[in-house]
């Protein structure tokens, strides 16, 4: 696994089993103003806020693209469970991911992978508790044979959610997972 533009190391468990993405990338680090960013499309609805970084994460993820490195085949969304979905009235992943799709004219894909199981916001988990509470949350129901992917979403905190998503997309037949994200904590 890789991490571009962020000179944060790997966490313990990382470095003692490698996850199922292939590479991250992370436009900031979950600092000021980015958080206000963050948690007011999140949490208030501002989709300008979403728009602008979308903008900002696509230019950090082309910016740091390996030279012999393709545009992914398919974005994907990280999705909500839809209680939670039907709580906050949209998904933030899904915003994030609607102007990077366009901008690099790649199919959105938000049906194919979906999150099975309700869980506790990760933010609110103990790093410990974090594995269990999303351990098989994600299902598939399409086959990516052979596809690179790209997962969008809008915090990387222990990375535990984008792993089970990567490994449920790596079970379905995806070849390649990178993960591009807003901001990573931690």
């Amino acid at each position: 696994m890789q991490i571009s533009s962020l000179e944060q190391p790997l966490c313990v468990h990382c470095l003692k089993n490698d996850p199922y993405f292939d590479h991250v990338y992370a436009a900031f680090s979950y600092q000021p103003p980015i958080i206000q960013f963050i948690q007011g499309l999140k949490f208030s609805k501002k989709f300008i806020y979403g728009r602008a970084l979308a903008q900002l994460m696509l230019k950090n993820y082309l910016a740091n693209q390996p030279s012999n490195s393709s545009l992914p085949d398919l974005i994907i969304p990280v999705p909500l469970h839809p209680s939670r979905q039907k709580i906050r009235g949209f998904n933030q992943a899904l915003e994030l991911a609607l102007p990077i799709a366009k901008a690099i004219q790649r199919p959105i894909d938000y049906k194919s992978l979906y999150r099975k199981k309700a869980t506790q916001a990760q933010a609110q988990q103990h790093h410990k508790d974090r594995y269990t509470n999303l351990k098989n949350a994600f299902a598939s129901n399409s086959r990516f044979d052979g596809r690179h992917l790209l997962l969008i979403d809008d915090v990387l905190t222990s990375g535990q959610t984008v792993n089970e998503l990567a490994k449920t997309a790596k079970q379905s037949g995806a070849k390649r997972v990178d993960i591009l994200c807003a901001a990573r904590a931690g």
